[in-house]
Order: C-alpha cells, then sequence, then structure tokens
C-alpha cells in the first residue's frame, strides 16, 4: 500500500469513510430484511424482491433466489465442498459477513461458524435471522461479532477455513489481513473466496452494451443518460456511499499469493455487470431461458480464454 493510503488510515479521514462504509451496507441489509428473506441473508429461505439504492445509481438491489442459484450456485457449492473437505465439522471464519447467508448456510451443515463485519445494522440482521433458524430448525452454532478487518487482531491456529465472499475487495490494508489469516489457520487450514478482481475494459464494454439494449425496470432516458455521463459518474456515486468499494481488486491475488500456497485458481463471471443484468431485466416469458443462455456463454468466454473473468474463486494454505 501507498504511502497515501497509509496515512488516511490513520486519521479522522478513515474513521468517516470507514462509518459511511458500515452504514450503507448495513442499511441495504436493514432495508431488504424490512421487505422480506434476503438472499444475503438466508440463502434456503430467500424471496424475491428489488430495493431501490439511492439516486445516481441505476441498478436497483435485487434479490432473486432463483437467478442467484443460477448465477453463483456453482461457486457457492465449490466454496461449501472445498470448507467440508478440510474438515467435517470445521471451525470457520466468515470474513466481510454481512447479512450472515454464507454464514448461517456453514452453520445449517454442522460448522462451528463466527461471522465478522464492519457493520452493527448488518450484524444485527444476520444475527436476526440466525434466531429464527434456531427456532425454526434446531439449534447452529453461529456467532457475530464487529470488527474492522484493515486493523483485526485474529488468534494463531484458530481455525480450519477461513472464507469469503464479495468482500475482500473492500479491504485497504489488505497485506495485513493476510497475515492474519496465515497465523489464524491451524495446519491443513484453508482460506477460500470468491471475490471481485476488477472487470476489464472488453468485459465492461460487453455488459453495458448488452444492459442498455434489454428492456431493464431502468429506463432508456436514465440508461441513455449514464451512457452520456459515463461510468466514472456511476463510480463516484458510489465511492460516495462505499468508500472502500474496490480498494483491493487489483492486488488480492498478488498479496494472497505473498503468503499463502495456491491450491485451486479459477477465473469466472466474464460479462461485465452481469449481476445487474440479471437482477434488472424486466419479467417475461423468456426472462429466465435467457440468463440461463447468457450463463452457459459467459462461463465459454471465460473458459476459452475470449473473456478474462473478474471474479476469482480461490483456495490456499498458508507458506510453510
Amino acid at each position: 500500500m501507498g504511502c497515501g493510503k497509509e496515512k488516511i488510515l490513520q486519521d479522522e479521514t478513515y474513521r468517516r469513510a470507514l462509518q459511511q462504509e458500515a452504514d450503507y451496507w448495513g442499511q441495504e441489509a436493514q432495508l431488504a430484511a424490512a421487505k422480506g428473506i434476503p438472499f444475503s441473508a438466508d440463502m434456503q429461505r430467500a424471496e424475491r424482491m428489488q430495493i431501490f439504492r439511492g439516486p445516481g445509481l441505476p441498478q436497483l438491489q435485487s434479490y432473486d433466489p432463483d437467478i442467484e442459484r443460477l448465477m453463483n450456485g456453482e461457486w457457492y457449492e465449490r466454496l461449501f465442498a472445498a470448507v467440508n473437505a478440510v474438515s467435517r465439522p470445521a471451525d470457520v471464519l466468515v470474513l466481510a459477513c454481512g447479512a450472515g447467508g454464507l454464514s448461517l448456510e456453514l452453520a445449517r451443515q454442522g460448522h462451528r461458524v463466527e461471522g465478522i463485519d464492519i457493520s452493527p445494522k448488518a450484524l444485527l440482521v444476520a444475527q436476526r435471522f440466525a434466531d429464527e433458524c434456531r427456532k425454526r430448525e434446531g439449534a447452529v452454532d453461529l456467532v457475530y461479532r464487529c470488527a474492522d478487518l484493515n486493523y483485526i487482531k485474529l488468534e494463531p491456529k484458530r481455525y480450519d477455513a477461513i472464507v469469503a465472499w464479495d468482500g475482500l475487495h473492500h479491504i485497504l490494508r489488505l497485506y495485513n489481513l493476510m497475515k492474519q489469516i496465515s497465523f489464524a489457520l491451524r495446519s491443513g487450514g484453508e482460506l477460500i473466496y470468491s471475490d471481485s478482481v476488477g472487470q476489464p475494459l472488453l468485459n465492461r464494454l460487453i455488459g453495458g452494451t448488452i444492459y442498455f439494449v434489454l428492456p431493464t425496470r431502468v429506463g432508456y432516458a436514465t440508461k441513455l443518460r449514464i451512457a452520456i455521463q459515463g461510468l466514472g459518474a456511476v463510480q463516484e456515486q458510489m465511492s460516495k456511499r462505499s468508500p472502500f468499494e474496490g480498494a483491493a481488486e487489483g492486488n488480492l491475488y498478488h498479496l494472497t499469493q505473498l503468503r499463502f500456497e495456491i491450491l485451486e485458481k479459477q477465473r469466472h463471471t466474464g460479462i461485465g455487470f452481469r449481476a445487474a443484468i440479471a437482477g434488472d431485466l424486466k419479467d417475461g416469458r423468456f426472462r429466465y431461458s435467457f440468463l440461463k443462455f447468457m450463463k452457459r456463454l459467459d462461463d465459454c468466454l471465460v473458459r476459452y480464454g475470449w473473456l478474462r473473468g473478474d471474479h476469482l474463486f480461490l483456495r490456499a494454505r498458508p507458506k510453510l
């Protein structure tokens, strides 16, 4: 990390940004939970819904469990299988757990799970759904705590698996976190994550064109305005809400390599803004069939190297 970012971490600017990050994602979790059961909080009982993300952001925040399973189900299953292969039951730490959906699912599978997030509001949602699960389904071994992953100190040799889903790219002091993870894993333990590593320009152009052409819940006038303003305008609006968004995308794999032996590395999700396309596409007779086709096309483009996946699924063990 450069000196400029390191300085930011030590002053009031950082504390304000941290609070802003926590508030934005916490409010989004609470808005979703107020409308029903979002996939981000309970994968098994999830309901379909859309959440307005605020002015200046064209994409709705969509929760459609069927579409989420179609687009990302394979990678969730790979993550679950990897944890089960390490130990069953395992002591699992979920980083940037948010509303707790991944943590809850791992606990349902019999693991002893701890979830950590920066947002107290998101953790209230996660705790609510954990309590509901205990009432409906019986005991699950699941606890949550609020902590800043930029400065966290993890107990040495505490966990069999440490997992994350789309949260590590928000970490400014990722080198420090990777060091803590390597200390906290037991012998044979694994770091397992699926995370954003940045969209190449071609991915953005293809995804942006598809999104503009298709009939979405976001009108064509809004999409045209965004296209004229450029992607930078949307990114600026997002950075005002989530100041750490994309902070570690370019360094994630490199910093993992420094402290870990890579066991599995697979790129996925090549068509840019695929989540926005899947979430915002208007209902219609062929909606699900089209998205299924797009998923197969996306997989093919990445598999044969025509597009570089902007997400990375990775399993790794600490270097000796």
